[in-house]
């Protein structure tokens, strides 16, 4: 039931780009609180980013936080005292795992348990 419902805000997502940014949340770890300046500039690198005219990618990329957030879809834990903007966030472990479940399917990334160890690193 629950997959259905995330299911549903993933395709609810008003553009390709967007989808994109979530599913990134399958490469980091579970629990793991995301700081989004770095995000942001992974997001860019990977190209999931639009140009548009009127705004820097920066500004795209904090904005597709800033509706994620809105959506409930990943959890505020800090923001900026300067600008208010949204600092640190986490997704809750069931979206993790749906994000893991749908990024492997789509072919989006694929995941490992191993450790650096066990990989012969």
């Amino acid at each position: 039931m629950m997959s259905v419902i995330l299911a549903r805000s993933y395709k609810d997502l008003p553009n390709h780009h967007l989808r994109s940014c979530l599913l990134y949340f399958a490469a980091f770890p579970e629990d793991y609180e995301i700081y989004v300046p770095d995000l942001i500039e992974f997001w860019i690198a990977e190209s999931f980013i639009p140009h548009t005219p009127n705004h820097t990618l920066e500004e795209t990329a904090r904005s597709y936080v800033t509706e994620l957030a809105q959506r409930s879809l990943v959890q505020v834990v800090g923001r900026s005292t300067a600008y208010g903007w949204i600092e640190r966030i986490r997704i809750h472990d069931i979206l993790h795992d749906w994000c893991i479940q749908e990024a492997r399917q789509d072919g989006f990334l694929d995941t490992s348990n191993k450790t650096a160890d066990q990989a012969g690193a």
